[in-house]
């Protein structure tokens, strides 16, 4: 009896654990920006044993799409503010 009591406890505590590490992954891809099925690739990734490590190698490796929109918006920023500073140099030039 006491053992089986104890094997139903181990094999809650696995699923628990379990539900919180697909959790933990699924928040994370999508806070770095990952969508639909590419989210779904990387968390089944890091969901499998053996292949977690090298998932998780390549999540530091290849860039976020974060970082790609990030980047995108500061080049548009560094455009918009070249415009309006040259826009600024001809209202002066016209005085």
């Amino acid at each position: 009896m006491n053992s089986t009591v104890d094997l139903i406890i181990q094999i809650l505590a696995y699923i628990t654990t379990a539900i919180c590490w697909f959790w933990l992954w699924w928040h994370v891809t999508s806070k770095i920006g990952y969508r639909g099925l590419t989210r779904k690739f990387w968390v089944a990734g890091m969901c499998i044993p053996p292949i977690a490590p090298f998932t998780l190698l390549l999540l530091m490796v290849l860039p976020w799409p974060v970082c790609k929109h990030l980047r995108q918006a500061q080049a548009v920023q560094k455009s918009e503010s070249i415009n309006s500073e040259l826009e600024q140099l001809r209202r002066q030039m016209r005085r």
